[in-house]
């Protein structure tokens, strides 16, 4: 339980949090973080198809559109997070955390190794 609030704690300090992936498991990740008091600026994803919309009320927008916010904490969540995680360092993110969530529901989430 000390990881998980050091990690909290380290998402905290971060002015953006970012949540990449706009489907079940960054919305599972949102509600862990809503629930913890920590406000999201934005979903990002890939998929034209959510991008300029809003999920959860809040806006999903395309990785590319946030050039500006490198510094943000990017959680990434979904199937395909490691490949993921590799194309945003490609771009230029740095702050990559990835949710392992156990069956338990609880939200772990580990900082990138190459962070």
């Amino acid at each position: 339980m000390r990881e998980l609030f050091a990690l909290n704690k380290e998402i905290r300090d971060f002015a953006d949090v970012i949540i990449y992936g706009a489907g079940n498991a960054g919305k599972a990740v949102f509600l862990k973080l809503l629930q913890r008091d920590i406000k999201v600026l934005c979903f990002a994803d890939s998929d034209p198809e959510k991008c300029g919309k809003t999920h959860l009320n809040i806006p999903v927008v395309h990785i590319d559109d946030l050039t500006e916010r490198r510094d943000a904490a990017v959680i990434v969540c979904g199937a395909y997070m490691f490949p993921v995680e590799r194309e945003l360092r490609k771009r230029g993110f740095h702050n990559l955390f990835h949710d392992c969530a156990n069956e338990a529901g609880i939200l772990h989430l580990e900082r990138d190794e190459a962070s």
